[in-house]
């Protein structure tokens, strides 16, 4: 079964949006089409409305989306989005930055961003940035965000 995010391409490759100069390019829905029965079904989750996405990962029965807009200008971030594929349920994660990549590794999912990486474990929503200090060493720097919605 392919998933895919309306104004999205995807087959477990990269994910291309499409570009709206004002800005409103979701419409609320997710796809998929079963490879067996050569059907598409759609579902309308009302906390992707005004996104698209920037990037997916199938994990098990959870499908992750990071959320963007493309207005005139710069694109930018709208969180990450948790949808049970089984249950329906829907978990979002504040994460401010536009999320390039979702991967897993261990107990964690990890997010490559605009502005370093986020990790997910549970609640815990941790950014990681590598930047420099007063001496010039890269050194990482840790932030926690807040608990989902």
């Amino acid at each position: 079964r392919y998933w895919s995010v309306t104004g999205v391409q995807t087959c477990a490759l990269p994910i291309y949006n499409f570009y709206d100069g004002e800005g409103t390019t979701g419409v609320g829905a997710i796809g998929s089409f079963d490879t067996r029965t050569h059907k598409f079904e759609m579902r309308y989750l009302p906390e992707i409305v005004p996104w698209s996405g920037s990037a997916m990962r199938l994990d098990g029965d959870d499908l992750w989306i990071g959320l963007m807009r493309q207005p005139e200008g710069a694109a930018f971030g709208g969180g990450l989005l948790r949808y049970n594929v089984k249950t329906g349920a829907v978990t979002t994660y504040k994460i401010p930055d536009y999320i390039y990549t979702i991967d897993r590794l261990g107990d964690a999912i990890y997010c490559g961003t605009s502005n370093g990486i986020y990790s997910i474990r549970g609640a815990d929503v941790r950014q990681m940035r590598f930047e420099p200090d007063a001496t010039g060493k890269v050194v990482m720097t840790y932030s926690n965000f807040l608990p989902p919605r």
